[in-house]
This record gives C-alpha cells, sequence and structure tokens, in this order.
C-alpha cells in the first residue's frame, strides 16, 4: 500500500482547483473508452426508458400493468447500475495501480467488474435503506403536524413545530451526507468493510467537510446541468406535441415529418443514457476527492512517526 501511494497518479496530494482538474482531465482523456464498455450495459434500460416514454406512458397504464413495467424498470436499472459502476471503479482502481488507463477490450475488462459487482449491489441496497430512512426522519414531524390539521374539526393553521423541526432534521441530513461521499469510495477502491467504508468516510470527511462540500455542490450542478442538456431535445418534443393538442383542440390538423416518431425514440434514448454519463462529474471528481485526503492522511502519518523516531 506505501508503493501505491508513493508511485500512483490518482493517490496524490492535490489542492481543491487540482482535484477537479485533474478529474476532468480523466474523464477527458478516457471517455471513449468509458462509453465503448459501458454503453453494451446501458442499451436495455435506455431502449425500455425510450419506448415508454414514447408510445406508453407510465399514468396511460392499467394497476397490473404499472406494476409489471416497474418490476421490469428496476431489474434493468439495476442490472446497469452494476455494470456501469463496477467498470467505473474497476477503471479507477486500474488506474491507481498503474498511472494509467489500459487499453481493453470488453473481455479483458469483464473478470475485473465482476470482482466489484457484488461490492456494488451490497452498497447500492445500503445506500437505498439508508437515504429512505434519512428521508422519513426529515419529514415525519412534517406529516405529523399536517396530519393533525387533516384530524382537526375547525381551520387551523399548520403548527410551526412541523416545518421547524423538519427543516432542522434536513440541515443535519445535508451535514452527515455530505462526507458519505467518499464512502463508495472506501469501499470499491480498497479492502474495507461495508461498515467500515461508512465510518472510515466520517472520519475522512468530517474534518474536510468544507472541501467535501465545495466539490459536492459544484460537481452536482454540472451533473445536473448535462442531464437537462441532455435531455433537452426530448423535452422539445413534448412541448411539440403540446402545441399539436392545442391545434387539434381549436381544429387545426397538424402534419409531422415520418421519422418523428422515431427521432422522440432516439431522444428519449439518449436522455436516459446521458443521466449515467452526467454522474461521472460527481463520481470521478469524489474519486480524486478521496485519494487526495487518503494521501494526505497518510503523508500526515508518516511524518509523525518519522517525527517520534528522531
Amino acid at each position: 500500500m506505501n508503493e501505491q501511494f508513493q508511485t500512483s497518479v490518482l493517490y496524490k496530494s492535490r489542492g481543491f482547483s487540482g482535484r477537479l482538474s485533474e478529474s476532468f482531465k480523466f474523464l477527458e482523456k478516457n471517455f471513449k473508452q468509458i462509453f465503448k464498455i459501458s454503453i453494451l450495459g446501458l442499451i436495455p434500460v435506455g431502449t425500455l426508458s425510450a419506448f415508454t416514454l414514447t408510445f406508453m406512458p407510465v399514468q396511460s397504464m392499467d394497476g397490473i400493468l404499472v406494476l409489471v413495467w416497474l418490476l421490469i424498470m428496476l431489474v434493468l436499472s439495476l442490472a446497469a447500475s452494476l455494470y456501469f459502476h463496477s467498470f467505473i471503479y474497476a477503471m479507477l482502481e486500474k488506474y491507481g495501480e498503474l498511472g494509467y488507463v489500459p487499453s481493453m477490450k470488453f473481455k479483458a475488462w469483464w473478470p475485473l467488474m465482476k470482482k466489484k459487482m457484488g461490492r456494488v449491489l451490497l452498497y447500492d441496497l445500503f445506500f437505498s435503506i439508508f437515504f429512505v430512512v434519512c428521508m422519513l426522519i426529515v419529514f415525519v414531524p412534517y406529516i405529523l403536524s399536517t396530519a393533525s390539521i387533516a384530524t382537526s374539526t375547525v381551520n387551523v393553521s399548520v403548527p410551526l413545530w412541523g416545518p421547524l423541526l423538519s427543516l432542522l432534521f434536513f440541515i443535519i441530513f445535508v451535514f452527515v451526507f455530505i462526507p458519505l461521499f467518499l464512502m463508495p469510495n472506501f469501499y470499491l477502491l480498497s479492502p474495507e468493510s461495508l461498515m467500515s467504508s461508512f465510518t472510515q468516510s466520517f472520519k475522512l470527511g468530517i474534518p474536510h467537510w468544507g472541501s467535501m462540500f465545495g466539490i459536492a455542490l459544484l460537481t452536482l450542478i454540472l451533473s445536473i446541468i448535462a442531464e437537462i442538456l441532455g435531455g433537452l431535445p426530448f423535452y422539445v418534443t413534448e412541448l411539440v406535441n403540446y402545441l399539436i393538442a392545442l391545434a387539434a383542440e381549436d381544429g387545426n390538423m397538424v402534419t409531422l415529418p415520418s421519422y418523428y416518431v422515431m427521432m422522440r425514440v432516439v431522444f428519449a434514448f439518449l436522455m436516459s443514457v446521458i443521466s449515467y454519463y452526467a454522474s461521472l462529474l460527481v463520481l470521478v471528481p469524489m474519486a480524486f476527492q478521496y485519494a487526495s485526503l487518503v494521501t494526505m492522511k497518510k503523508e500526515k502519518e508518516m511524518a509523525e512517526r518519522n517525527t517520534q523516531s528522531l
């Protein structure tokens, strides 16, 4: 491990701007390979999303059909997440070991990805449960305060204690959540156990909460902008459909080109797939943040040991 920290390009002590710039350089240099390997696992979920948005909106489905669609969508989304994230973290691990990402075909990446998939699944389940529990804690006071109004026979305003307590819990949740951006890196880039990764993310993240928040905020904004731009063509077609419906109400007929429906399918597919690639604008900078903080901690421990030995 010491040799890895001494020779790795990933595990270097960097400043705030250095972590961001190096992560974006990493994406720019390796995006071709990222796309070539990862797109294979995103085609099924992207195709289902595209045909659903184009031909079968969820709100128009019957009860049983909605459940079947949700089950299929859940399975495909989980499979896409396992495939996509296991590849990204396998690639980051190789980058940490070699200092570059080797140009390998799918057959060479697959054994490395399989080693990550079990951990990705456990992390996804743990984080989903943790997030749901936290959201329940945040909103329970507000729900209880509004429930008391619903059962009241007289008109009363919403008690302030509900919204204020929910706001307090939300602030606490944000404070707790920011260090957890390090957790997947501890768990998927090191031999740490799940619970050890959970505790280590707080131990390392809280002392550096300011830089964690800054990178999280900036990269989340960039990711959201990328998702909006990726979905913009499909949203334009939604606007066109709305305007056509208004024209039909006025008795005007509008003729669309024959390729319009297929164009909507393609735009919906791109919107679904681009959301995964937009997440890299958060995932990769946080990996560089993790590597930098771990290296700084390691260097500090080594300096303290050298001081004690003198």
